[in-house]
């Protein structure tokens, strides 16, 4: 197995990115991985995920492009859609200070 890369997902679990072999062929592993013991390092894998041939990777890679122009579409409309909290409003009334 060829280690890439974790990603924290929380303080018990990681998302682990891997390349790995299985009967002589090669895959990609995309899996949610979880901390055995809080202040051990050492994780072990769910059944949360998703493993591809890589034959599948060209599609795969194009499929989370898509999705990243989606996502940064949404992440305008989010970003514009947030109040400003420097802004004040006028009919706002201050609260009282304290004696």
């Amino acid at each position: 197995m060829s280690y890439v890369q974790d990603i924290k997902k929380s303080a018990k679990e990681v998302i682990r990115v891997e390349l790995s072999e299985f009967q002589g062929k090669s895959y990609l592993n995309i899996r949610v991985w979880y901390k055995v013991l809080e202040s051990d390092e050492v994780y072990k894998p769910t059944q949360k995920g998703v493993t591809l041939r890589l034959d599948l990777y060209p599609e795969f890679k194009n499929a989370i492009l898509a999705v990243e122009s989606e996502i940064d579409k949404i992440s305008k409309i989010d970003s514009s859609q947030k109040p400003n909290p420097e802004a004040s409003s006028p009919n706002r009334e201050m609260p009282p200070v304290p004696q």
